[in-house]
């Protein structure tokens, strides 16, 4: 399976054509191989850490992951205040919760740079639901890199595209989903995005515990 990039990503990540399999074998019988089935938070924190932290355990009757364990979470996120915030938006009862957190990033130099990439972590009252990684018109690192980053450390067998749109207009907007599979957790949906003005480019990556019920034509 090949994944398209958005063409504002001009970067080739690495292991995301599968290898051949034969149709008579069946492609449930190759198993993925990644460092993920023996994932350990590093220092500092790759983007791939943060999603392994709060996406819920396979085993997990829960729809979301509760509140008060991403609050005890040992988490090198800079929280903007100490608890939640209520917001009845974009659902009834919500919660919401902001912050930034450094990861490191190839710049296009080829160089490693730390970077601030913001969080913003929403749900309701039961717990998180979604999340969004993003790079802000960030002048320090200008978010190239920034979902190429996640995908070169997920194998390409974990993940299959849903769809993918691209809009011009005042700004140019790309948008891809995708169905996500992680060693031990509940299955994700994934939205990568990219949308660019006169400020320069934001780069983005969502998460969420249930199927998106926007996206596609991109808005």
């Amino acid at each position: 399976m090949t994944k398209l990039l958005p063409l504002l990503l001009i970067a080739t990540i690495p292991g995301t054509c599968s290898p051949d399999v034969d149709d008579n074998e069946g492609a449930e019988s190759r198993l993925p191989s990644d460092s993920l089935e023996h994932w350990v938070m590093r220092d500092p924190p790759h983007l791939v850490d943060l999603v392994m932290l709060w996406a819920p355990s396979a085993d997990s009757a829960m729809g979301h992951r509760p509140w008060s364990s991403i609050m005890a979470d040992r988490s090198p996120v800079k929280w903007d205040r100490k608890g939640l915030v209520k917001w009845d938006h974009p659902r009834k009862d919500g919660r919401y919760r902001k912050g930034k957190v450094k990861c490191p990033f190839k710049n296009m130099k080829s160089e490693t740079v730390k970077a601030d990439v913001s969080l913003y972590l929403t749900g309701d009252a039961n717990g998180l639901i979604e999340w969004r990684m993003g790079s802000g018109y960030s002048r320090e690192w200008n978010g190239i890199g920034l979902a190429s980053s996640f995908w070169s450390e997920v194998d390409s067998l974990r993940y299959e595209e849903l769809g993918s749109c691209h809009q011009d207009g005042p700004g140019v907007n790309e948008q891809t989903t995708y169905k996500l599979n992680l060693p031990g957790k509940q299955p994700l949906w994934v939205e990568e995005s990219s949308s660019c003005g006169t400020m320069g480019c934001d780069f983005s990556l969502t998460f969420s515990l249930v199927p998106f019920e926007r996206r596609l034509p991109c808005d």
